[in-house]
């Protein structure tokens, strides 16, 4: 049905993990960016920048869905800064090869769209401290110019986090996440682990963006991998 079609690729939008959620044309604004936001105590912010999991706690059905190349999917609701119950969302998936070779995947700031999902768009617009960038980014769905000025900081071979900048005009409310690279099979391969929280500022009824997000949330991990694997040079179609 075409209702559907539409609701579909509106939530699609949504399980993105942070890294292109929103729907407004409105480009960066000359406001201050605020590095040291206080905005992290919320449970639902918190699970977007918390550590996971290690890979030798999860359980063994797990594990064997990850050696399998499955990519698992977690969704969870914990309370904004406001209260309100926020659907997080926590990814894991496992890429041959070890952590320094997918670091360098999304390290490749500017190179973003060759390879993630509906973004066409990414540049570094101001370096903020060592290793930490203001990078704009924008994507397409539908018929939405998706913007999002966000705070990218990066450590190396181990974490790459990401908030969105609020001072500044965004399509959305909030986004918090991080993504881990945990070596695995003695530093052979890297178990990819990404946490989020994210207030879209628009509400669409849970039983229509979980199995969406089940559905759609793999593609991010998929993009990675194969990115990586083809040393940097697999592009999307």
């Amino acid at each position: 049905m075409v209702w559907w079609r539409i609701v579909s690729r509106s939530a699609w939008s949504l399980g993105l993990l942070g890294l292109m959620w929103g729907a407004s044309p409105a480009e960066a604004s000359p406001a201050k960016v605020n590095l040291k936001s206080k905005r992290f105590s919320s449970p639902a912010a918190r699970w977007g920048w918390q550590t996971p999991a290690k890979f030798a706690t999860l359980s063994a059905k797990e594990k064997k869905r990850l050696h399998a190349g499955k990519i698992t999917v977690i969704l969870k609701y914990r309370k904004n800064e406001k209260g309100k119950n926020m659907l997080v969302t926590l990814t894991r998936g496992i890429v041959k090869a070890p952590p320094k070779n997918v670091f360098k995947t999304m390290a490749q700031l500017n190179k973003a769209p060759e390879f993630m999902p509906r973004m066409f768009y990414s540049k570094i617009k101001k370096k903020l401290a060592p290793n930490v960038y203001h990078v704009l980014r924008k994507l397409k769905i539908a018929w939405t110019t998706i913007v999002m000025n966000m705070r990218i900081e990066m450590i190396k071979n181990k974490r790459y986090k990401f908030s969105l900048i609020r001072t500044m005009k965004n399509g959305i409310k909030d986004s918090i996440g991080a993504m881990t690279f945990e070596p695995i099979n003695g530093g052979k391969h890297t178990l990819v682990t990404q946490t989020n929280y994210v207030d879209s500022g628009r509400w669409i009824p849970g039983f229509i963006r979980k199995p969406i997000l089940r559905r759609d949330l793999p593609g991010v991990q998929r993009a990675i991998r194969k990115r990586t694997l083809s040393n940097q040079t697999w592009k999307k179609k």
